[in-house]
């Protein structure tokens, strides 16, 4: 049976030194993540007036361009908020690492805090690399399944 000291556990010094040396890599990629959902919203901006211009068009031809437009802009959306969110994941645990950098002497919340913020920050690079390939397979799915469609009917 151990005796209870008192005293809580703590990490060696090579590990703590090994977990802040993430913080630079962090702080860059949150940073980063922040600066390419700011120029998509910029290019998204910009772009926009010339898609709807070709979308009008081409709903005078064939019909209505609302789907399109829809799609455009909920896509544009869904990739901003995901920069974003990732750079605020990366960004929070930069800053949990803070408390954990020598030479302060973390304390055992401290080192915890910093572990949880990186677990979630790859938990949520995890899931969004799932959905991001789950969106493409669907993707490829629907333009098959558009081109055996258009084919099949192109004949009658």
């Amino acid at each position: 049976m151990t005796q209870d000291t008192g005293e809580s556990p703590r990490l060696p010094g090579h590990a703590i030194r090994a977990l802040s040396a993430t913080q630079r890599w962090a702080r860059f990629a949150g940073t980063a993540m922040f600066g390419v959902a700011l120029l998509k919203v910029i290019v998204a901006t910009i772009k926009f007036p010339q898609y709807r211009a070709r979308l009008m068009a081409d709903a005078a031809m064939h019909g209505n361009s609302t789907a399109g437009m829809t799609i455009y802009i909920l896509s544009e959306a869904l990739t901003i908020i995901c920069y974003c969110l990732v750079g605020w994941f990366a960004l929070r645990y930069a800053l949990r690492l803070d408390r954990v950098r020598p030479p302060r002497q973390p304390e055992p919340e401290d080192i915890a805090n910093a572990l949880g913020a990186q677990h979630s920050y790859w938990r949520l690079q995890g899931i969004l690399w799932i959905v991001g390939l789950g969106l493409i397979l669907l993707g490829i799915v629907a333009g098959v399944a558009i081109g055996i469609l258009y084919a099949t009917h192109a004949h009658y």
